[in-house]
């Protein structure tokens, strides 16, 4: 009686962890793809800040 009871626990709240899951993902990976983004572009400009400022030391000496 106790398998049948953990066995409909199971069914009934599977399909239900998996359409939460399945609508919480894209979500999550759009955050993912949206803080690589910032990411990249910030580190970008701060390489291209450097690229500068060495540039500009190089020419002063």
């Amino acid at each position: 009686m106790k398998l049948r009871k953990i066995i409909g626990w199971i069914l009934v709240f599977t399909p239900l962890a998996l359409i939460e899951a399945i609508s919480i993902l894209p979500n999550a990976i759009g955050m993912m793809i949206l803080i690589f983004l910032l990411f990249l572009g910030v580190f970008t400009i701060v390489r291209k800040g450097l690229h500068l400022i060495a540039t500009s030391t190089n020419r002063t000496t």
